[in-house]
């Protein structure tokens, strides 16, 4: 009677934890079957109660908190971009031309102001470095290089200083420097100081340039401003004097400045040999306020 029972019994309640992916520990098997059999053989006229499959096999169903109900979401908003304030373009054209040198070269600059622009709600105002600055051969003309950009600069005063002092990055390509008067670039570093005013003087100091070929180059510019349009300044009568090795050149100089969002002065200028100075032709050049260029070898 007992062994029936247990039959009947182990046909009607399956071992919850046992599986052929998850077989049953020796203890787990024994904690089920071992009450069946001492409640059958202690009273074989009481059904034994229904046993407790183990923690590890039992389910626990949780019923969901009821929440209020909600009202829809309503339509999504799109977050509002930033305004971006209209800004101040100026587009600036420079051209050097080289020669031997009997013959020179030549340099010319071209800038016009355009008029105020909204460059939309994502487009910040551009900085220039000098890559961008830098001329380029014309195609067809070995003998020119030409550089067209258009700088963006912030219509308002970028920073109420009445006087700014700062070193340059600075680059000059040489129109007739280079052997049989080709183009020679030098690059370096400077100290560029100048007064902030409609009429203001400046002038940049300590100019040391390093030759492609291996020249060497210093001197320094003065000039005083022909006029102001906001951030854009012009200077017509500079002067540059520069010693390439121990050739001493002085040269007429037109120069292009603006101020930018960084709080820094950056500009373009050409210029031709004056007087009994040395022809070695025309330079054109570009400064900018970041820091000191790899191949000048000062850290600013």
């Amino acid at each position: 009677m007992a062994l029936g029972l247990l039959c009947v019994m182990t046909k009607a309640v399956p071992a919850f934890s046992c599986s052929s992916d998850s077989p049953c520990a020796a203890s787990v098997i024994d904690g089920f079957f071992l009450p069946l059999i001492t409640t059958s053989l202690g009273n074989p006229n009481r059904v034994p109660p229904t046993p407790q499959p183990p923690a590890s096999a039992r389910r626990i169903t949780i019923i969901p908190e009821m929440l209020p109900d909600e009202p829809p979401p309503g339509p999504s908003v799109p977050p509002v971009p930033p305004v971006t304030d209209p800004v101040q373009r100026l587009s600036v054209t420079r051209t050097l031309v080289a020669g031997t040198l009997p013959d020179g070269g030549e340099a010319d600059m071209f800038f016009e102001i355009l008029p105020i622009a909204d460059p939309g709600r994502d487009a910040p105002p551009a900085q220039v470095t000098l890559p961008d600055l830098e001329l380029m051969t014309v195609e067809g003309d070995p003998d020119m290089l030409l550089m067209t950009h258009l700088v963006v600069l912030p219509t308002g005063n970028s920073w109420p200083l009445q006087s700014l002092s700062q070193p340059v990055a600075m680059q000059i390509t040489c129109g007739a420097c280079g052997p049989d008067g080709a183009f020679l670039r030098f690059d370096g570093t400077g100290m560029f100081e100048m007064q902030i005013e409609s009429r203001g003087g400046g002038w940049i100091t300590d100019i040391d340039l390093r030759g492609t070929g291996g020249q060497v180059a210093h001197g320094e510019m003065h000039f005083m401003l022909h006029e102001s349009d906001g951030n854009i300044l012009t200077a017509e009568l500079a002067e540059l004097r520069l010693v390439i090795d121990q050739d001493r050149m002085d040269l007429a100089t037109r120069l292009l400045l603006w101020r930018g969002a960084r709080q820094v002065m950056e500009g373009v200028f050409v210029g031709m040999p004056t007087g009994d100075s040395l022809d070695k032709g025309a330079f054109t050049g570009q400064f900018s306020g970041a820091g000191c260029i790899p191949v000048c070898g000062v850290e600013n």
